[in-house]
């Protein structure tokens, strides 16, 4: 059961106060919560700057947003060290958010469920989740949801909002 405080305004950061609300409110540990709040999320908050209802590329809702894509050229994962190197090098280290593009149906049970994990954005925790990672289409943001990431088995993207130092991206 999770408790809602209806009286919080809605900010940029709103998602911040969901978050600790679930957290205080119902006793969970911090993985517990975070997995909780990742589940009531619903792209909720991805889908105000992007179309997640398309999932076979990166459709951003600003057309004034930069999206940079390109073939994906290994064998394991998305992006090579260089690669990553183009993408995020203007982009701070901060913990970043993974979902899957759509949600798997258990066969058996009938029940959806939405592949997601967080990490701390570097090459190494980046190539570490790309290697080890069930996900095969994906979103990558911020909690600022200033730039996108997305990939699937044939491309990347790359989208930036609020970002201008972009010229080390291909």
């Amino acid at each position: 059961v999770f408790a809602h405080n209806k009286s919080l305004k809605r900010t940029k950061n709103s998602w911040l106060f969901s978050f600790l609300n679930i957290l205080a409110n119902n006793f969970l540990s911090l993985s517990e919560a975070l997995y909780a709040f990742k589940e009531q999320m619903k792209f909720s908050s991805l889908d105000e700057i992007i179309n997640t209802s398309e999932d076979t590329r990166l459709s951003v809702r600003d057309e004034t947003c930069k999206v940079v894509t390109n073939n994906i050229k290994n064998d394991v994962g998305w992006l090579s060290e260089d690669e990553y190197l183009d993408v995020f090098n203007a982009i701070p280290r901060q913990t970043v958010y993974v979902f899957e593009t759509f949600e798997r149906i258990n066969k058996t049970t009938g029940l959806r469920k939405r592949l997601a994990s967080s990490f701390v954005l570097s090459w190494q925790s980046f190539n570490k989740f790309q290697q080890s990672t069930d996900i095969l289409f994906l979103y990558i943001v911020t909690e600022h949801l200033d730039w996108v990431f997305y990939g699937n088995r044939d491309i990347w993207s790359f989208s930036t909002r609020h970002i201008t130092n972009t010229t080390s991206i291909y």
